[in-house]
């Protein structure tokens, strides 16, 4: 999913806190003031938070190509991550089924040498 526009921070925060600012004035300032300069205030805060809508900016061709190049990387990163999970796996495998025909040719070489001396031993008294 590429994004289509970017926030500009600074100007957004300043922006927020400016509208606070002005909300909070009007407020407290209520009382004192008149009736027409608190709807005017109150009015500029609603001014300043429409203008955020504003303090995007659309990205350039190479933003969205590198976006969506960094989402193939991931991606691809992540299925390595699979494929060299899958290769461990299957490395274990091997190597315990390796083991256990290692332990299997180990006791036939040990029958089979076990045979051999009997052999042995019956052909020097016959």
């Amino acid at each position: 999913m590429a994004l289509k526009s970017k926030w500009h921070i600074i100007p957004a925060i300043c922006s927020l806190s400016g509208a606070l600012i002005i909300f909070v004035c009007a407020f407290f300032l209520a009382p004192k003031e008149p009736e027409y300069l608190r709807w005017l205030l109150y009015g500029a805060g609603f001014l300043i938070l429409l203008g955020l809508i504003r303090f995007q900016r659309e990205l350039s061709l190479s933003e969205i190509s590198l976006k969506a190049d960094l989402e193939k990387i991931e991606t691809e990163k992540k299925d390595l991550e699979n494929k060299k999970l899958y290769f461990e796996k299957l490395k274990k495998e091997i190597e315990d089924d390796l083991e256990k025909r290692s332990i299997r040719i180990h006791k036939k070489e040990k029958d089979l040498a076990q045979k051999l001396a009997t052999y042995q031993e019956w052909m020097e008294f016959p």
